[in-house]
């Protein structure tokens, strides 16, 4: 799919292009073409990362934009989020990160059939992966029986340079402030919208993120200047730089990744707000947008305020 779409659980942000049909066979990279945008974000959900939600009755809560990557400036966190954070009688994240959670990310990536990854996708484009993948530490035994969406994740952000992404450094600081933890969602959940696709879509989503491999890297870097930056509208319009090949397929996609799991969210974290003081962190692009969080929250009644 040839868009940019934000995931989750997984510490990334990812890109990728518009589904279109291949075979295992196929490496004739198709190129990318810009699309004219056509979400909008109204100006007062524009800018900021931290916001307040509130409402009459209630303690006020915050909200907070993350985006998955371990880099130090986005880990080092702004006096305005540490005082919310510090604050807060609860902290939630997307998912409720425990000792098993990344036994179980990699259970979840990989084949326990005697499938492998160069069965499902042929030798051109295995081998053309295999070649990125070395650079993210794996070798063929470790990426032997990886599924295709699971290398795909994998390439979709740059190679680890140590550190910890920035959901982990808000979980810790939330437990050493004396905070009760929550998820919003589970592991199961998020990684189960990446399992039920078929097979001839994950096989696309790698191909096309090995195709374009070095142009996505230059975006994630684009995203994460705006993030910086606070750019919430800039982010959105980064979401749909490219122009889908098929229309349908990318938005059933979308309904999933993004639609369903921010109604879902916003719909969980409402027992959180309620009690009130909680300090809620999940991805900046399910911030913005139509079907965006802060718009669903003020659909519920609530007042969002930007913060930071």
């Amino acid at each position: 799919m040839k868009k940019i779409i934000s995931f989750f659980g997984l510490l990334l942000i990812l890109i990728s292009p518009i589904l279109s049909q291949t075979t295992q066979a196929e490496m004739t990279c198709e190129p990318l073409v810009l699309a004219k945008p056509e979400q909008i974000v109204p100006d007062h959900h524009a800018k900021g990362l931290l916001w307040k939600i509130h409402r009459i009755g209630l303690t006020p809560s915050y909200l907070y934009g993350t985006m998955h990557l371990p880099d130090k400036e986005i880990t080092t966190l702004a006096r305005p989020v540490l005082d919310a954070l510090d604050n807060a009688h609860s902290v939630t994240l997307e998912v409720k990160f425990n000792v098993n959670t990344f036994y179980e990310m990699s259970k979840a990536m990989n084949y326990s059939d005697g499938s492998t990854l160069k069965g499902k996708v042929g030798d051109e484009l295995y081998d053309s992966a295999m070649q990125l993948l070395k650079t993210y530490g794996f070798n063929e035994d470790m990426a032997k029986t990886l599924k295709p969406w699971a290398a795909y994740l994998s390439l979709s952000m740059p190679p680890s340079k140590g550190g910890i992404p920035v959901d982990m450094v808000i979980l810790n600081r939330g437990k050493q402030f004396g905070a009760k933890i929550y998820g919003l969602e589970t592991l199961d959940e998020q990684l189960g919208i990446f399992d039920k696709m078929a097979e001839e879509d994950q096989v696309q989503l790698l191909k096309d993120t090995v195709c374009h491999y070095e142009t996505f890297q230059k975006d994630v870097l684009q995203m994460k200047d705006l993030y910086l930056k606070r750019d919430l509208a800039g982010l959105a319009f980064m979401a749909e730089k490219y122009e889908p090949d098929e229309e349908d397929r990318y938005k059933e996609l979308m309904e999933d990744l993004i639609v369903k799991r921010n109604r879902k969210m916003v719909e969980r974290m409402q027992i959180r707000l309620i009690e009130g003081n909680a300090f809620i962190a999940v991805g900046a692009l399910h911030l913005p947008g139509e079907d965006g969080i802060l718009g669903l929250l003020e659909k519920d009644g609530f007042i969002v305020t930007p913060i930071y």
